[in-house]
Order: C-alpha cells, then sequence, then structure tokens
C-alpha cells in the first residue's frame, strides 16, 4: 500500500503528530523523509520529541539538539519553529542525572500538551473550516467557468461574509465554552496521579512482576527497617515526619525519572498528609530498591506493604 498516502490520511484526521528521534541517532532516512513530507501542511500539529538525552552530557546535548533543529528545518522546509520536547520517557534509571530538572519540565510540558487536546478540539475543527473553505473559494476563482452559468456575486459575498465576520464570532464563545466546561483532559495511563507528592510528575503505571505469596500479616519491608530508620532520621524529620522536600533529596538519588519517585511518592504516602513518617519513608525506599532490581510497581498497595499502623483492624467496615 501506499504508505505516504496513509499518513497523509490519518495527519487530516489526527489533532496531535508525535515524531520521536533518539538523542544517539537523529539521522533522517529517504523513509522518514518521505514521510516527513507526507505531513506538509499539519505542521501545527506536529510536535518532535527527543527520546534517550539522559544518555549524552550536557554539552553534547546541545550539539544534538541544534544539530536535530537544522535537520527538522531541512526536512520540513518551513520558516516555523517544531517545537522539541527534550526527555528520558522510560521507567530506568537516568544515564546522566544532571539534567534531570530539564527532562521534567519538558515532560510537564508535553502532557500538558496532550491533556489540552480535547478543549482545543472545537477551535481546531473551526480552523480546519475556514482552510478548506478559502481554499474552495480561490479553486473556484481560479477556473475557466465561462460555459457554466455566471458565478453569483451575492453568493461569494456571503462565503467572504461567513470567513470574517461569522467564524470570528464563534471564537468568544469557544472560549467561554471551554472556561465552563469540566476539566476533562487526557485520562489513564502515564496521566493519572499526575503530580503527586512533591516531584510534579505524572505517575507510572505498571504492574508488579509476579511473585511467591506471602503472609499478609508480615510486613515485608520489616527485615530492611533499621537501614531506612538511620536515613530517615539523618534527614531531621520534624514532629516524627519528612516534609515532601526534605525527602525529595534522597529519592532522587536513585536516580529513577521522576514520574517514577512521583508514584512511589504516591504509593508510600498512605494516609495522604503530604509526608512521610518512618514506616512511609521505608517503605518508599523498599519500593525505590524494588523499581532499580528491574522489578514493577503495583497499580494499588497490596497489604503485605501496608504499614502496620496504617492497617485497618480485621473484620471492620471499609
Amino acid at each position: 500500500y501506499d504508505f505516504p498516502a496513509v499518513l497523509q490520511w490519518f495527519a487530516e484526521r489526527v489533532d496531535l503528530i508525535i515524531l520521536l528521534f533518539d538523542a544517539h541517532k537523529l539521522e533522517i532516512s529517504d523513509e522518514l523523509g518521505e514521510a516527513i513530507r507526507a505531513l506538509q501542511g499539519h505542521e501545527d500539529k506536529v510536535r518532535v520529541v527527543l527520546n534517550k538525552a539522559d544518555a549524552v552530557e550536557t554539552q553534547q546535548l546541545m550539539r544534538v539538539y541544534g544539530a536535530l533543529m537544522w535537520a527538522l528545518g531541512k526536512a520540513f522546509g518551513t520558516p516555523e519553529v517544531l517545537r522539541v520536547f527534550i526527555g528520558s520517557f522510560w521507567a530506568e534509571p537516568l544515564l546522566v542525572a544532571e539534567n534531570r530538572r530539564l527532562f521534567e519540565l519538558e515532560e510537564q510540558d508535553l502532557f500538558q500538551d496532550i491533556q489540552n487536546l480535547p478543549r482545543n478540539a472545537a477551535l481546531r475543527k473551526l480552523n480546519d473550516l475556514v482552510k478548506r473553505a478559502r481554499l474552495v473559494r480561490e479553486l473556484l476563482l481560479a477556473q475557466d467557468l465561462s460555459r457554466l452559468p455566471a458565478l453569483k456575486p451575492r453568493l461569494l459575498e456571503a462565503l467572504d461574509e461567513l470567513l470574517t465576520a461569522d467564524i470570528a464570532a464563534l471564537m468568544p464563545l469557544l472560549r467561554q465554552e471551554e472556561r465552563g466546561a469540566p476539566d476533562a483532559g487526557v485520562q489513564g495511563g502515564a496521566f493519572d496521579g499526575a503530580r503527586q507528592g512533591p516531584f510534579g510528575a505524572d505517575e507510572e503505571d505498571e504492574e508488579e512482576a509476579a511473585g511467591a505469596e506471602e503472609e499478609e500479616d508480615e510486613w515485608v519491608v520489616t527485615k530492611d527497617k533499621a537501614k531506612y530508620d538511620e536515613i530517615f532520621y539523618g534527614l531531621s524529620p520534624l514532629g516524627g515526619k519528612l516534609s515532601g522536600r526534605r525527602a525529595r533529596g534522597w529519592m532522587v538519588s536513585s536516580n529513577l525519572p521522576s514520574s517514577v519517585l512521583g508514584r512511589i511518592w504516591q504509593l508510600s504516602d498512605v494516609d495522604r498528609d503530604g509526608m512521610l513518617d518512618a514506616e512511609e519513608f521505608a517503605l518508599a525506599g523498599h519500593l525505590i530498591g524494588a523499581k532499580l532490581e528491574g522489578r514493577g510497581l503495583p497499580a494499588d498497595l497490596p497489604p503485605r506493604l501496608v504499614p502496620p499502623s496504617k492497617r485497618r483492624p480485621k473484620g471492620s467496615a471499609e
């Protein structure tokens, strides 16, 4: 089948197009160049992601970013600069952690862009209508219609009125409707539990790897509790609890992405008070260790991971 034609068909109908590049593989092959040419006319929908940016040092990353922008300028041939998001979109520890803050901000911008799609859908459809109406008008005026009945100026004037006045009057109404509508956004996946705790990032929804069943009454973190207690009290808790700001520094030292650490914080802050006590901190340490060993995170905290002081007495009502 005609792959560029298929891409063009999809490009006309989607709200967002994401091009993914690896930091160590920027070349635009002939096939990719042909695919990019199929996107012409839809550059406003295109977002570019420079992935695996944690694999290079800061100075090299600047060169990689510049090379990518130069290659994209040649491939698209438009004066507008495409938006490029820099990050490391996976759940493994960052190889070069010095750009963590940059990756966090870029990830939040990209997720915000995606979450705004439902609110911007009506405006995009209206813009597409204007684009198509102007194209039809230009095509009609460029044709030799001498054998057909003469164009009625009144109809062309009505079309001009539609494009310049009627559609323009709809814009404030759309904005007013957006402000009054509930903030639906895009839900699910990485967006669930977004910006939890001190990490301001989106959670990662992973299933915990299957393992041997353990007794629910035994807290699996107990064997490492003394080790985590030493770290906990070394961070100078106030009133027996660590704030997000104090806990964040130690958690970030694991080099796990903030999206994963945000998920770990959400699971560990069992009582949802925005702070961690000694048991919750030990739980966070246990989950970080599990993630560094390649295991997944549970969607919900299973009973064997719930700290003893946070467990409901058996037989109590939910």
